[in-house]
Order: C-alpha cells, then sequence, then structure tokens
C-alpha cells in the first residue's frame, strides 16, 4: 500500500471489461484506504462508461429491489431465499443481502467469481451457466436478473432458467436494456447530428447500439422491445408480469427496462396479468433514491 489518494482519469474506457476489472484489482493493491476507488468501481461493475448513466441505473436497480423485498415480506419475514442471476462481482449480490434476504450469486465467469468471493466472503458464489442452471426446479423464492441476458448467447433460454427455478408464489426481476421504437432512434439519430455532442467515433457506436435487437451477437449492447421479452415468458407458466418502462417526458424510452415476474404455477398458457409500474412510467431520474 503505497499511496492514499490516486487519480485515474478517461483510462479505463479503453480496455475492455475484463482488462478493466484487471487493472482496477491492481489498483486496489497499491491503493490505500480501499474505499478511495469505491466510485470507480461501482460503474465499472454496472459496465457503464459515465457517472451519471452509473446513477441513473442505480436509482431503477434500488427500485426493482425494494419491490422484490416487499413482494418476499408479504409471503414470509424469513427463510425466503434469493438467487442473484448473473452475480459478477457481487455488488447487486450485497446490496440484496443489505436488504435483508439471505441471498447467493451465481456467475459463468470464473475470474468474477474469485473477485466476488474475495470482497463479499460471508456470501456464497457458485459456478453456472444461466442457459442451464445446476439448480432443481422450484429451489429460490426470489432471482435477480440484472443486465444478464444481453449478455448470453441463447437469451431466451436464460429467461426460462430464471422461471423454471422459481418457487411458485416467488418473484423474479429480469433486468435489460431497452430497444428504441423505429422513430425515436432516427430522433437521436438526427440530434446527434445536430448538436454533434459526441466525437464520430462515439455517435457511431451509440446509434448502433440503438438498432441491435435480441438477434444481434450477445453483448451489452444487444437490446429487446417488451414484445421480445413477453414472447419469451409466453408458455412458461401461470405468471403475473408487471413492466417497469421508463420514460423521459413521458415519451422517450430510458436506457433500461424491466419486468417483474411473480410465478403462480408451472403450468399454465401463459401471462394471466399484465400491467404496467406508474412509478417508472414517470422516467428513472423521478425515482425514490
Amino acid at each position: 500500500k503505497n499511496f492514499r489518494r490516486l487519480f485515474c482519469v478517461n483510462t479505463l474506457k479503453h480496455y475492455q471489461p475484463q482488462g478493466k476489472h484487471r487493472i482496477v484489482s491492481a489498483l486496489f493493491e497499491i491503493v490505500e484506504p480501499r474505499p478511495v476507488l469505491d466510485a470507480m468501481q461501482d460503474h465499472l461493475d454496472a459496465q457503464y462508461p459515465d457517472r451519471v448513466f452509473f446513477e441513473y441505473r442505480e436509482k431503477f436497480v434500488h427500485h426493482l429491489l425494494i419491490g422484490l423485498r416487499d413482494h418476499a415480506a408479504k409471503r414470509a419475514p424469513e427463510g425466503l431465499q434469493c438467487l442473484d442471476l448473473g452475480s459478477n462481482t457481487g455488488r447487486y449480490t450485497r446490496i440484496v443481502s443489505d436488504l435483508g434476504l439471505s441471498v447467493e450469486g451465481v456467475d459463468f465467469s470464473e475470474e468474477m467469481l474469485a473477485l466476488a468471493r474475495s470482497r463479499h466472503p460471508d456470501l456464497t458464489f457458485h459456478h453456472g451457466d444461466a442457459q442451464a442452471l445446476p439448480f432443481e426446479n422450484e429451489t429460490f423464492d426470489a432471482v435477480v436478473s440484472l443486465g444478464l441476458i444481453q449478455m448470453v448467447p441463447d437469451w431466451a433460454s436464460a429467461v426460462s432458467e430464471t422461471i423454471r427455478i422459481l418457487k411458485p408464489g416467488g418473484m423474479a426481476v429480469i433486468e435489460t436494456n431497452r430497444r428504441f421504437p423505429a422513430w425515436e432512434y432516427w430522433f437521436k439519430h438526427g440530434m446527434y447530428l445536430v448538436t454533434d455532442c459526441v466525437g464520430a467515433d462515439e455517435r457511431r457506436s451509440v446509434l448502433r447500439a440503438h438498432r441491435m435487437g435480441p438477434a444481434a451477437p450477445n453483448g451489452s449492447l444487444r437490446k429487446f422491445s417488451v414484445h421480445d421479452v413477453m414472447n419469451a415468458l409466453d408458455g412458461l407458466g401461470d405468471l403475473e408480469v408487471q413492466i417497469h418502462d421508463p420514460r423521459k417526458h413521458g415519451i422517450m424510452h430510458d436506457f433500461v427496462f424491466a419486468f417483474s415476474v411473480i410465478k403462480h404455477s408451472s403450468v399454465g398458457e401463459g401471462v394471466r396479468v399484465r400491467t404496467v409500474c406508474a412509478d417508472c412510467r414517470a422516467g428513472i431520474a423521478t425515482l425514490s433514491p
């Protein structure tokens, strides 16, 4: 431990996520105290390059997890088991634990599992593939899937597995990237050209990301519509779905959205009830922190 303060400006954005985590892990070895790098690590774990994006998404995730906790409290105050699917470095696993739920994490990356276990030694983390989870049917009372399905090759299988391991009466929260409608894509396209608020390379990257649908190669740029996810949920049992689809100014969609899915039973035609979260409709910025 050689330094009490270390500044790293506009450096990490040039590296892929795994390289970023290696750099931050190395920085932790030379900086004291550890909390100095917490802010950098937070939005690095969330894999957003901008602090504003990170804070928006954190507020949204907090809203989703509070809803999950409240649903769990209605079922039983204690003894409920939650799974963080795609736990990464364990950041959100810890948040779920701090909300009072008994939680375990599962991730495909051994590197991320090693980081999670070192940072949260009191929590349990498993190795597993989201497309074929190593758990029996109806094992968990709650499942959290944050920013996962865009990262796996067969995302529909990951959704199916999420519902399979969920107990009747339990809730799953599935959060992912929002695909913009065509009119919104072209409106944003025009705004980027007119305002010239970002460089040419960044503009091309953002616009390419806006139009990448679920058929695109898996990765952080893959995006989904409400119809895509609802189709994946169809036929997985007797389900009740609430859609969390934040808007800006009541019209423009935000970059993330989510689905709270209550599983009533493993049999049934599909979604029994479909509602839209009124709090989210006003936009992420209006949600309580």
